[in-house]
C-alpha cells in the first residue's frame, strides 16, 4: 500500500511540475470548426429523392458549407441549403437575426408555431400561390446557423419540405458524419 502511495504521489508531482520540461507548455489554440465536406449527404434520402445535388464546403468561407438541389424531371423543386458556424455564440445570433431580417415579409408570411426539431431558435416566411410555393427558413442551434430556401411548384409544400431539410441535417451532424 506505502509503494502505491509512493507511485501516486511521483505521479502529482510530475503533473504539477509539467514533467520535468524545461519550457512552459504551449497556449492552447482554439482551431476553427471544420465545414462538413458534404453537406447534401447530411440531407435524408427521403428529402432528396428525385434531386440531383451539388455541394461546397470551405472551412474559411463563409457560408462554410452549401448545398444546392433540384429536381430534374416531374416536380419543379429548387432548394438551397446553407451551414455556417461561428466561433461563440453571440455573433451566431447577430447571423440569424440578420437572415430573419433578410424574408421579406412584404411576399413571405410568418407562419404560427412552425419550429425546427433540433434547433434553439427558427424563423421562417412561406406563400403558396398559383401553385408556386416558397419557404425561407433560418435556424440557429449553439454556434451553428443553417439556413434553407426552397421553391417548389407540386409535391411536398416548401415550408414542409424546409423543415424535413433543416431537421436531417441537424440530426446527421448530431452523429458526426
Amino acid at each position: 500500500m506505502a509503494a502505491r502511495a509512493a507511485a501516486l504521489t511521483l505521479a502529482a508531482a510530475l503533473l504539477l511540475t509539467g514533467c520535468g520540461a524545461d519550457d512552459p507548455p504551449a497556449a492552447v489554440e482554439s482551431v476553427a470548426p471544420p465545414a462538413p465536406a458534404d453537406l447534401c449527404a447530411l440531407v435524408p434520402a427521403s428529402v432528396s429523392r428525385g434531386l440531383e445535388s451539388s455541394s461546397s464546403s470551405d472551412d474559411g468561407g463563409d457560408p462554410r458549407a452549401v448545398c444546392s438541389l433540384r429536381s430534374t424531371s416531374g416536380d419543379r423543386v429548387r432548394a438551397v441549403v446553407t451551414w455556417l458556424q461561428l466561433e461563440e455564440e453571440n455573433p451566431a445570433d447577430v447571423v440569424l437575426r440578420s437572415q430573419c431580417a433578410a424574408i421579406d415579409r412584404s411576399r413571405l408570411d410568418e407562419p404560427a408555431g412552425f419550429e425546427v426539431e433540433g434547433a434553439t431558435q427558427t424563423c421562417a416566411g412561406s406563400r403558396e400561390t398559383g401553385g408556386d410555393d416558397v419557404a425561407s427558413v433560418a435556424v440557429r442551434r449553439g454556434r451553428e446557423v443553417l439556413t434553407v430556401r426552397v421553391d417548389s411548384s407540386g409535391g411536398t409544400p416548401a415550408l414542409r419540405r424546409s423543415q424535413q431539410l433543416l431537421e436531417g441535417v441537424l440530426a446527421e451532424l448530431d452523429t458526426g458524419r
